[in-house]
């Protein structure tokens, strides 16, 4: 592997100070319960300068823990500012002493490809760097030394960050229609999906598209899924696995459903037994979707319906179709778009500018590269995949299918969706890395 480096890393030390991420990530979601479901004023400044308690007194699988959980929480607070926070915390930890992989000078190279945009319209600096916040932080992951991954830590702090901003969604709607939970659920997909406008307030009042969130909650599952598989799993983390899927569910998606029986086949193909014993366990997911199904049949019937309908729709990709034809013509309709792009700050007012046509943004991550930054853009990011991968060979020899499993989730995700201007995609590439670091065991476990 060819490294430029420019120093040695040094190895920060734990702050004297006893610090807990699980109770940390409680006392971020309690912050946002009461600003949001109690409405009290608490200015969402607050949420940015906690970020510096993991940062001082924190060690660096504490601060990944945090910076993870900003995946569900990035609707809540200014995260970005926080990654880079971060970043200057671990450079100051690193005596500024740090090296470059392959994906890192790539992610420079798109950094200096970006701002030769600047001609393609209007430019704003501060705009440009938070554009480039979570693949930054990423550049700087992928330098971290992970021989002492506490990925138990991470993967348990992001499933506690999900289910409590879900839990905290589900209140929100609950409020919005004085707890009468018929007149939350029998609105209809068309007026309905959770997750989406959860709450009037538009900054930082916990609002997601539905799809995103259930890809949230599709790799907090692969993660408790990867626990559970390498024996080293707790009675919480099975409960939060329901309660994970339980709230996948009502997004209504058609990805996440589609997704989550994927991530299951994977478990049962991976974990070492015998047929029969891989029998027994598929039967018992079955048995726990059945009853999970059940649940909902008779709790939320007319949210049953609305899904079952959402899938017999004619036009199951909602209109991408002819999004996707768009922006294809679009791309192949002058070398300087398919070759140089129209860069990434604000492109969906370049393209209407370009074409004289108002039109959603990018549903398909890769197109979307191609469109922001060409194919020279595409390749790049092609190169960070592929470092996250070798990087990872550092720490893991060997590695199982489900470890593979965030990176292929967002993969599938960004198909029908963005990547490049999605805080949630690009932040998931980090979780994707951690994931891939976690060691190989000799004695895999097995089925029992």
């Amino acid at each position: 592997m060819e490294r430029i480096v420019i120093g040695e890393v040094a190895r920060s030390t734990r702050s004297k100070i006893k610090y807990n991420s699980y109770w940390f990530i409680a006392l971020i979601l309690a912050v946002i319960f009461i600003r949001l479901v109690l409405g009290i004023n608490i200015p969402v400044a607050v949420l940015l300068a906690l970020s510096f308690i993991p940062i001082v007194f924190g060690d660096q699988n504490d601060l990944m823990a945090f910076a993870i959980c900003c995946i569900p929480l990035s609707s809540s607070f200014q995260y970005k500012y926080a990654l880079f926070f971060f970043i200057i915390a671990y450079l100051l930890k690193s005596r500024l002493t740090i090296f470059l992989t392959k994906g890192g000078i790539a992610i420079l190279i798109l950094m200096i490809w970006e701002f030769f945009h600047i001609i393609m319209g209007e430019f704003s600096v501060i705009e440009y760097l938070r554009s480039f916040a979570e693949i930054l932080f990423l550049m700087f992951v992928l330098t971290m030394d992970f021989s002492q991954l506490d990925y138990k830590k991470i993967i348990r702090s992001l499933a506690i960050a999900t289910i409590g901003v879900c839990a905290i969604m589900l209140i929100l709607q609950l409020k919005q229609f004085n707890f009468n939970f018929m007149s939350v659920f029998s609105r209809g997909f068309r007026m309905y999906r959770f997750g989406t406008q959860n709450t009037s307030q538009a900054n930082f009042g916990l609002n997601y598209n539905a799809n995103r969130l259930g890809f949230i909650c599709n790799i907090t599952t692969t993660g408790l899924l990867i626990l559970y598989g390498r024996k080293e799993h707790s009675r919480f983390d099975i409960a939060a696995m329901i309660l994970s899927m339980l709230f996948g569910l009502l997004t209504l998606s058609r990805s996440y459903i589609i997704c989550l029986l994927f991530i299951l086949l994977a478990f049962v193909l991976t974990v070492k037994g015998s047929f029969s014993k891989k029998a027994r366990t598929f039967l018992g997911i079955v048995l726990l979707i059945t009853i999970i199904g059940f649940v909902f049949i008779n709790l939320f019937p007319n949210e049953v319906a609305d899904f079952i309908e959402r899938f017999s729709q004619d036009d199951i990709g909602n209109g991408r179709s002819q999004l996707f034809q768009f922006y294809h013509n679009h791309i192949w309709s002058s070398p300087v778009y398919y070759l140089f792009g129209v860069g990434l700050q604000n492109y969906g007012s370049k393209i209407n500018a370009i074409q004289g046509y108002i039109a959603n943004v990018c549903h398909n991550g890769y197109q979307e590269i191609i469109v922001c930054w060409g194919i020279f853009g595409l390749i790049m990011f092609a190169v960070i995949v592929y470092d996250i991968i070798v990087q990872s060979k550092k720490y893991a020899t060997k590695h199982q299918l489900m470890y593979f499993l965030p990176l292929v989730l967002l993969g599938v995700n960004v198909m029908a969706g963005q990547l490049i201007s999605s805080e949630i995609a690009l932040m998931s590439l980090s979780f994707a890395y951690i994931i891939l670091c976690i060691p190989y065991k000799d004695e895999y476990p097995s089925i029992q």
